[in-house]
């Protein structure tokens, strides 16, 4: 295996010392020596200096990005594998002086601590067959990509910028070959970067909050792509939900008559009219469905009245906003039942007498139709009873109201 590599990579060598040289680098490379550099390469090749070793790597003409594509196209050949991954990290060389590129002091795990070094980022393709590294890039701080002389005396390219190492990395990744990218944990791995960290102007950044995908979008493991993370009564948790109907008629066993299995992130209220749906399908639709909050709005109980003749049997959702949880009796309700709607002119009047303003036809996520309603902040502002009726600070707005139709 070893010699069929070799064969592919000796004619980047135009003259027939560096194809020996190169070849002798490489079993040095992969012999169990406690140290590697030129001195200890060029011993164990047999020579009596290291003047080869460093020839090979500083001045002989070779080109090293057209020898890491034969290493692909041999990895291609005898490593492909659909289960394969990328495993992206760096390496640190100590250093002594100041001259070779790219040192300075900083943190390398080859010390686990802050020394001296020159430090690289490889990407390295691992699979049950074998691994193998497949690109590198060498980490440039800043402390050199802004001193263009320290660039120029090192021989650095004029159009080299600083970039981080994870930029460094997603260039690697995105010169791959198609082969590569296409593999099933090389895809998430690159939908879960684009998911969790985003580039601008300043490198790249950790998307947080609002920056984020919408939940039921957002991968939560790389193991199992359809699961999610949800919250429910403070309680999260990464994984499904399971939506149980059983029989409760008394002196009769109980009976699971239905099994709904969603993600973690579907709302409780998205399942009843399926539930319904596939109950009355089966022809075991209830005369009577006793559920629980989650399940039942104003919606729903209708619905299942209409279409399957099922008597929903639940807890309706409480008004739950700031003027419904005062203590002061003398204040007066402030609750959404308070307000009068009036459905056709697509206004609500406040029981202080102010009219809304905005009024839009919306959908939850889970598709359910929604009304918003707002009044106006000059409105609300000046009202003695603004401090029970709302809480809204968004300088826009006075008190807001989500209503179903």
């Amino acid at each position: 295996m070893f010699d069929q590599l070799m064969g592919r990579v000796v004619g980047r060598f135009a003259r027939v010392e560096p194809r020996r040289r190169a070849t002798a680098l490489v079993l040095g490379l992969l012999a169990d020596l406690p140290r590697k550099n030129c001195w200890t390469l060029a011993e164990h090749a047999g020579d009596a200096s290291p003047d080869g070793m460093q020839h090979l790597l500083h001045r002989a003409k070779w080109d090293a990005d057209a020898v890491r594509d034969d290493v692909r196209a041999y990895v291609v050949e005898h490593l492909a594998d659909d289960a394969a991954v990328l495993v992206v990290d760096e390496t640190g060389d100590l250093k002594k002086g100041t001259a070779t590129v790219g040192v300075q002091r900083q943190y390398t795990g080859t010390a686990g601590r802050i020394e001296n070094s020159q430090v690289a980022v490889y990407l390295v393709y691992s699979a049950a067959r074998g691994h193998a590294a497949i690109d590198r890039a060498l980490y440039v701080p800043r402390s050199w990509t802004d001193d263009p002389d320290r660039c120029q005396a090192a021989g650095i390219p004029d159009d080299l910028t600083f970039a981080t190492k994870p930029q460094l990395a997603t260039a690697e990744a995105a010169s791959a070959p198609d082969w590569l990218r296409r593999i099933p944990a090389v895809m998430v791995l690159r939908r879960a970067w684009a998911e969790q960290y985003h580039r601008d102007g300043k490198g790249v950044r950790w998307r947080e909050g609002k920056d984020l995908p919408p939940g039921r979008a957002r991968l939560a493991s790389p193991y199992d792509l359809d699961a999610r993370y949800g919250v429910k009564r403070g309680s999260g948790w990464m994984g499904y939900k399971v939506h149980l109907t059983e029989t409760c008629d008394t002196g009769a066993p109980r009976v699971i008559t239905n099994v709904e299995t969603t993600d973690a992130t579907v709302d409780d209220s998205e399942m009843t009219s399926a539930i319904h749906q596939r109950l009355d399908k089966r022809r075991m639709a209830p005369g009577e469905h006793v559920v629980d909050a989650g399940y039942v709005t104003a919606a729903h109980i209708l619905a299942a009245r209409d279409d399957q003749g099922i008597t929903l049997v639940g807890p309706v959702g409480a008004d739950t906003t700031h003027a419904r949880r005062t203590d002061d009796q003398r204040t007066p309700d402030l609750s959404q039942a308070a307000f009068r709607v009036d459905w056709d002119a697509r206004k609500v009047t406040c029981p202080q007498g102010a009219v809304s303003v905005s009024w839009s036809d919306q959908r939850k996520p889970s598709g359910t139709p929604i009304t918003r309603v707002h009044f106006a902040l000059a409105d609300c502002d000046p009202c003695p009873l603004r401090a029970h009726c709302t809480k809204a600070a968004n300088g826009k707005w006075g008190r807001s109201l989500t209503m179903l139709p």
